[in-house]
């Protein structure tokens, strides 16, 4: 009889040594806008027993320690949400992230583009109401929600009134292996009275050896001040660098969204 536990034991033992071997898959995070009015609503899922969920939401990345997902979060300013899954017998998953961001100010008459975009990315609406319109683009460049240049992009919007504003967040896309990659530079611009531009914010972005992959956001901070005009330029990277399988030929730049706060 001894003998018999001994070999349970042992098989037991065996089995759960080999399910701790195995990474659990990342949780499914899902949300109904990217950009939204007042509240976001992620949603996350995981179907395994036992399992839990465990989520920041400022971009750290989350642990054990994390709180733990029990119904949909409710957001009301921009957020960064990472989440993984976790089980006794089963390797912590891999991270999950989505990100989604408040709607700033918007227009009551499109915005103008000073560089017209390729036609093949051209967006399903004019230009200037595709990076206003709080429409997300997906992974699928194709969608109509994109925009894509192989010039720098400039944007200038205008409202009856004066808007106070101190912030400017431009939403863009990079995939190394399809050429699109981050901007060089993003200048903003303000004006009270028509003409009278000034230099709110310049910042410059330095191109590492293999940017990051999907959805990037650039924001811009400046001094809070009342606005009539608004001008956003977003630098090409220009020609793809030397470590670049197109080494030399124009880079992709890609934007769905510009938002304004």
């Amino acid at each position: 009889m001894m003998r018999y536990l001994q070999i349970i034991v042992f098989i037991s033992c065996c089995l759960s040594l080999q399910a701790q071997e195995f990474r659990l898959a990342p949780p499914i995070l899902r949300c109904d806008q990217v950009f939204f009015d007042q509240i976001a609503t992620v949603r996350m899922n995981f179907a395994l027993n036992g399992a839990q969920i465990r989520y920041t939401l400022d971009g750290s990345e989350p642990s054990k320690t994390s709180p733990i997902y029990r119904k949909p979060l409710k957001i009301k300013q921009d957020a960064t949400v990472k989440a993984i899954a976790i089980h006794l017998d089963y390797q912590t998953s891999t991270i999950a992230t989505i990100s989604v961001f408040k709607k700033g100010i918007s227009f009551k008459t499109a915005p103008q583009l000073k560089e017209i975009p390729a036609p093949e990315y051209a967006g399903s609406k004019a230009p200037g109401l595709v990076l206003t319109d709080g429409q997300a683009g997906s992974e699928d460049l194709n969608d109509g929600n994109w925009l894509g240049f192989k010039t720098d992009l400039g944007f200038q919007g205008s409202w009856d009134v004066p808007q106070k504003l101190q912030s400017v967040k431009v939403s863009g896309f990079t995939a190394w292996n399809s050429w699109i990659l981050p901007p060089s530079r993003i200048e903003v611009w303000g004006a009270l009275t028509p003409g009278s531009w000034q230099l709110l914010v310049s910042k410059a972005y330095e191109r590492p050896e293999k940017p990051l992959e999907g959805r990037q956001l650039y924001k811009l901070d400046f001094p809070s001040g009342d606005y009539r005009q608004i001008k956003v330029i977003v630098h090409n990277a220009g020609p793809l660098p030397e470590n670049h399988p197109g080494k030399g030929n124009p880079a992709w730049l890609f934007v769905d969204e510009i938002l304004f706060n």
